[in-house]
């Protein structure tokens, strides 16, 4: 049984050839004109003196949209003139060349040549001697604007975002828009110190940390500047790597304290600490030598609630520590 399908064109003119069914052909233009590998299936039954094409395509169209969506993104980053363009007819189109032009501060030779890039898109259309932006054009430019916005975010959270694993955090990057990062790396102390300025003076604290350093253990031993403060811990150790005597006499001290609750997660995560403070929200991570890494802090309501169930799971999972 014979295969039709379409060579590229040859000096005969001939329209096309029959091979034997599974033979290695050279790669072919199908009827759109596009070039298609030979080597996936290709089938088509003579019937009647008549082609009939029955193409399967399925992986080729697949990378065709994959492609697409690369080359529109690659397209609108290759220039900030091209999001502008859209922006601006998005927000006042339809405009003619030359307002769109002065809209952007560009010559008009350099936007003719992006409207006519972009209506080949179908991004914007010629309507009365102006443009206007179409339904794609404008989906376009929100995604584009979407993914610069969550890039600029991943960017600025790096230092905590690349320390963290992503099975361990998924709040959802529109609950980061407003954190902060702090880190070590300029001043040694900032990330203790800016962990015992969330917590000082509050009235409410839940937290998990793998174990409290003696910073934090000294704030919550002393009521945490409050006298009817509302304190609940959760800690994986209550004897952590290198404590003193000092540490364990402070230690019980807080399990003591009638304002405080402490309570322990041997299951508990190990290099992540989270918790709220009077409606701030704040994760700390270590790095690899066990040593603080990166905090973030942020009280997007998406992300204090985020942080308050994490705490949740906790503390179902603990245990009381006896006083």
């Amino acid at each position: 049984m014979s295969t039709y399908i379409y060579p590229r064109p040859s000096p005969t003119g001939r329209a096309c050839r029959a091979v034997d069914r599974g033979a290695r052909v050279s790669p072919t233009v199908v009827a759109d004109g596009s070039s298609v590998s030979s080597r996936r299936p290709i089938t088509g039954h003579r019937r009647d003196g008549m082609v009939n094409h029955a193409w399967v395509l399925t992986d080729r169209l697949s990378t065709d949209n994959e492609r697409m969506a690369d080359s529109t993104f690659e397209y609108l980053a290759g220039s900030e003139l091209r999001s502008a363009v859209l922006a601006v007819l998005r927000a006042e189109g339809p405009l003619p060349l030359r307002e769109v032009a002065d809209r952007v501060s560009a010559s008009r030779r350099t936007v003719k040549r992006t409207l006519r890039a972009m209506e080949s898109r179908g991004w914007i259309r010629p309507t009365n001697g102006a443009y206007e932006l179409t339904a794609l054009g404008a989906t376009v430019l929100a995604a584009h604007e979407e993914f610069r916005e969550r890039s600029r975010i991943a960017r600025r959270l790096r230092p905590f975002l690349e320390r963290v694993p992503a099975s361990e955090f998924d709040p959802g990057i529109g609950a980061l828009a407003d954190a902060t990062v702090c880190t070590p790396d300029d001043d040694p102390t900032a990330f203790v110190d800016r962990l015992v300025e969330l917590r000082a003076g509050a009235t409410r604290v839940r937290e998990y940390t793998p174990f409290l350093m003696l910073d934090s253990l000294e704030q919550f031993s002393e009521g945490n500047g409050q006298s009817d403060g509302d304190v609940i811990v959760v800690v994986r150790t209550d004897t952590p790597p290198r404590s003193t005597p000092a540490y364990d006499e402070r230690f019980e001290a807080l399990v003591a304290a009638p304002h405080a609750e402490v309570y322990v997660d041997p299951d508990g995560p190990t290099n992540i600490a989270f918790g709220v403070a009077d409606g701030t929200a704040f994760l700390g991570v270590a790095d690899d030598d066990g040593m603080p890494g990166a905090l973030l802090v942020g009280d997007a309501p998406e992300l204090v609630s985020w942080v308050e169930r994490q705490f949740e799971d906790c503390l179902d999972a603990a245990e009381p520590l006896p006083e």
